[in-house]
């Protein structure tokens, strides 16, 4: 293992120390507040006729899905990943639709579903830097989604606890465009819409 893979392999256990810690912290009061101000920094970063893309939470993350279902009922194009072996596709969600479990058990639409590529994506993430360093899963299946899509606006979302000096950097990584916590948005790149 390289020194630069060992130490994003160190900096991923301790970022999920350190974002079980910050949420195990909040009440559920607190949690949904803290929610509530994510989803609000999210909707002036994308304009109202753009695809938008989420996830589905794992663990300690950031849920995105009723913030997706708001738009959805508003009558936006809303889209999840769906991974196949390496690579990963967009696929068109509504809060109605079926999920099943997909690669390492992340629930996705059905394949076979109406594609799409959005024009802004929400990322999760492990940890993040005020560059646009992301620092996921380790699987780089946004990497290599993004690699060859440069005009999709990357918007990383996170608890405020998962900020770091430095994410440490490969080649094949792709910087965020934005970053939103429930303290702060952080913008890395100015919008161009």
């Amino acid at each position: 293992m390289s020194d630069a893979a060992s130490t994003k392999a160190s900096l991923r256990i301790a970022l999920r120390r350190v974002r079980h810690d910050f949420l195990s912290g909040l009440s559920a009061d607190q949690r949904d507040a803290a929610l509530a101000r994510i989803d609000a920094a999210i909707t002036p970063l994308i304009p109202g006729d753009a695809a938008v893309a989420g996830y589905v939470a794992q663990s300690d993350e950031p849920d995105v899905l009723p913030f997706l279902a708001s738009l959805h009922a508003a009558g936006r194009r809303v889209l999840l990943p769906c991974v196949r072996r390496l690579d990963m596709e967009f696929s068109a969600w509504s809060p109605a639709d079926p999920l099943v479990p997909g690669y390492a058990g992340i629930p996705m639409p059905q394949l076979g579903g109406d594609s799409g590529v959005p024009r802004f994506l929400l990322v999760p993430l492990l940890g993040f830097d005020r560059q646009g360093g992301r620092i996921g899963q380790g699987g780089g299946f946004y990497d290599r989604y993004l690699e060859h899509r440069p005009e999709t606006k990357r918007l990383g979302i996170a608890w405020s606890a998962q900020e770091v000096d430095e994410v440490p950097s490969d080649p094949w990584d792709v910087a965020l465009t934005a970053v939103v916590t429930e303290l702060e948005t952080i913008e890395v790149e100015p919008p161009s819409l």
